[in-house]
């Protein structure tokens, strides 16, 4: 065995332990559904939403998921003093996220995603030296186009279109900004030897926290990561784990809190054959399982107007 091994179990526990102290005075009740369902051995990806309060979301998982586990963790979070420290010593896996380091886009952009879909058109831009091929534009309601090629300051390709709700962009363009490309094949290494050895890792897919009640689009990460793995290694059986956090008042002290597990997801060997043709294949095999594990994500994620609705007592298993 390792020698770091035993240290990764105290700190694990050790920290569980903590966490569930933290989580009952944070919370008045905590109850938990089918925690049984966790397989107790193989890799795991557990996928949890939705990410209502970024400290207390991550505390809450640590001390009721029965599985030691590496989570995704933001790196602009994990290079905090007191946040970072708990994750280097959890053996949490630090991700530079897009959205930490947008910046605004000069001038305005025109889109038509009917008459010229691939091209985007600039008024006053500098597409050139503000803009690499593979970054994002994001303008809108958080639409997110994908670059392809820049051809001039005013004129760029994108890799795929996509649909607009009418007037979101009008005669005098809209305002835009830039997610700039980042290599996280450092990450899916990481992911892959935690899953490879055997271990779990857990994943927030929203790709943040937010205040709203429903799930956000998840994003596609964890079906990278899940998909890469299997081809990799054919012979993992890769389990994608829902887990649903079901607060009332997320923010308020003394409030409560309903953790539900659901039913393991295992990947098909199609999904992974399409992965490996690439392309329009690849993207369309992430996109099949992002889609089963979204309905499975709000299948345990439920909207109630009250504890007693979202807890009927039957369902609940002790934490």
């Amino acid at each position: 065995m390792d020698t770091k091994e035993p240290l990764k179990f105290l700190a694990h526990y050790g920290f569980k332990g903590i966490f569930t102290v933290i989580s009952h005075i944070f919370f008045r009740e905590i109850k938990t559904t089918d925690a049984h369902l966790v397989p107790s051995s193989g890799p795991c990806i557990f996928i949890v939403g939705p990410h209502a309060n970024q400290f207390i979301d991550g505390v809450v998982i640590h001390s009721i998921n029965p599985r030691l586990t590496h989570t995704l963790m933001a790196d602009v979070s994990y290079q905090k003093p007191l946040i970072g420290h708990i994750g280097k010593i959890l053996n949490a896996i630090p991700v530079v996220r897009p959205q930490d380091i947008i910046n605004e886009g000069s001038g305005r952009i025109f889109y038509d995603p009917i008459n010229d879909p691939n091209m985007i058109r600039g008024e006053n831009t500098h597409f050139l030296s503000e803009i690499n091929a593979r970054d994002y534009i994001i303008f809108g309601r958080n639409y997110k186009i994908h670059v392809a090629n820049i051809f001039s300051d005013t004129k760029l390709e994108i890799i795929y279109s996509i649909k607009l709700d009418a007037g979101t962009i009008g005669h005098n363009g809209v305002p835009y900004k830039i997610a700039p490309y980042i290599d996280q094949t450092p990450v899916y290494e990481e992911v892959f030897r935690c899953l490879n050895s055997g271990q779990c890792v857990t994943v927030f897919p929203e790709g943040g926290s937010h205040d709203r009640t429903e799930l956000l689009p998840l994003k596609t990460g964890f079906a990278v990561m899940a998909l890469e793995a299997l081809v990799k290694n054919p012979k993992l059986d890769i389990k994608i784990i829902p887990i649903g956090l079901n607060y009332f008042h997320p923010h308020k002290f003394r409030s409560r809190a309903v953790v539900s597990f659901g039913q393991p997801i295992s990947i098909s060997i199609d999904s992974v054959d399409m992965y490996k043709l690439g392309g329009d294949e690849k993207r369309e095999a992430v996109m099949n399982v992002v889609d089963i594990c979204d309905i499975a994500l709000k299948a345990v994620t439920v909207n109630a107007p009250d504890y007693d609705t979202l807890m009927p007592e039957d369902s609940i298993s002790p934490v």
